[in-house]
């Protein structure tokens, strides 16, 4: 419900899709942060797990703008702020918000340190490459001061609360669709703080049920192994006279 899948014109053609989260998602976040850096670190955490389920990263790293009040970055110069987590299945929910939360508030303490530049000028590395995904959040991060990476993500807290997932030329559009409901889903898995990530569901119930259920109804008549032959040599022992072919004007019976 609320959900698109389209292709814009922007820096190149991107796929985005715009998700209004669930009640139980949006309760799940609530209930880890009651404020916008709180709540923050509740979807962050979220972006994460799903990351790992869904591409299999053990290690995750987001990069995120500078927060609003501290614009413009001076030393890091690139307006990034990584979030580095390493997961594991054996992680659990209440394990894994604690790191995000460590990592928040390590990263925006020295938001200004020169992560860009030390990795490339040191290592001849790029962390566009290394975080494969964005995230940002519309009340904490000043827009159109941040260049998104191939695969981005914006949360918008209000009402609904809101999450717009898009992906360059790089991302197929299935890829963003399935990634959309894997991050709803490991949002609402946020609920029970000793579930282990690695048991977080791929997709909601509705869509589990689809590729299960609906997908997979292959009841129905046995396909038969009589050759067609045999079945016209059937039909025409009860209906010789029956038209079983016709051409034009001429017709042929069994």
């Amino acid at each position: 419900a609320g959900s698109d899948l389209r292709l814009h014109a922007g820096h190149g053609a991107r796929t985005r899709r715009t998700v209004d989260l669930p009640s139980a998602a949006v309760a799940a976040i609530e209930a880890i942060g009651s404020d916008p850096l709180g709540q923050f670190v509740a979807v962050a955490a979220a972006v994460a797990a799903a990351i790992h389920r869904h591409f299999g990263d053990a290690v995750v790293a987001l990069r995120t703008p500078v927060l609003a009040d501290d614009e413009p970055a001076s030393l890091n110069g690139t307006g990034d702020v990584p979030l580095v987590l390493p997961l594991g299945r054996g992680t659990i929910v209440r394990e894994l918000l604690a790191a995000t939360a460590a990592a928040v508030e390590e990263s925006y303490s020295y938001q200004d340190f020169p992560v860009a530049a030390m990795l490339r000028d040191g290592h001849g590395m790029d962390m566009s490459a290394i975080c494969r995904c964005s995230f940002a959040s519309a009340a904490l991060h000043a827009a159109g001061s941040f260049a998104p990476s191939s695969l981005h993500l914006e949360w918008t807290p209000d009402v609904p609360s809101r999450l717009v997932i898009d992906g360059d030329a790089s991302c197929e559009p299935f890829v963003i669709d399935g990634f959309a409901a894997s991050v709803v889903t490991a949002v609402e898995s946020l609920r029970d703080r000793a579930a282990p990530i690695g048991r977080i569901p791929r997709l909601p119930a509705a869509g589990r049920d689809r590729v299960l259920r609906e997908w997979n109804q292959t009841d129905g008549p046995a396909l038969s192994l009589i050759p067609v032959h045999t079945r016209v040599e059937h039909q025409a022992a009860c209906t010789p006279d029956a038209t079983a072919l016709r051409f034009g004007a001429d017709a042929v019976s069994y």
